[in-house]
């Protein structure tokens, strides 16, 4: 059988900082989409979407570069 290392362990790919961009600003998008929904009103307070972005952004990288390294066996 042969192995492949996918994914190492402390490291990024271009794919997790695409990935993470999209998170950053998808996430904290629709959560404070909600919040004015549900409080009847239609409004953003940017800062509070940035910081909410930043945030998302950066909890998803810190796991991708967390998590332990991906093999895959080939048979």
């Amino acid at each position: 059988m042969n192995k492949k290392v996918i994914s190492k362990q402390y490291s990024l790919k271009k794919r997790d900082i695409i990935r993470g961009l999209i998170m950053a600003i998808l996430t904290p998008a629709l959560l404070i989409i909600q919040q004015s929904v549900e409080a009847g009103s239609f409004t953003f307070d940017w800062h509070q979407v940035a910081m909410a972005s930043v945030a998302g952004g950066l909890a998803y990288l810190l796991k991708n570069f967390l998590e332990p390294s991906k093999t895959i066996e080939k048979l």
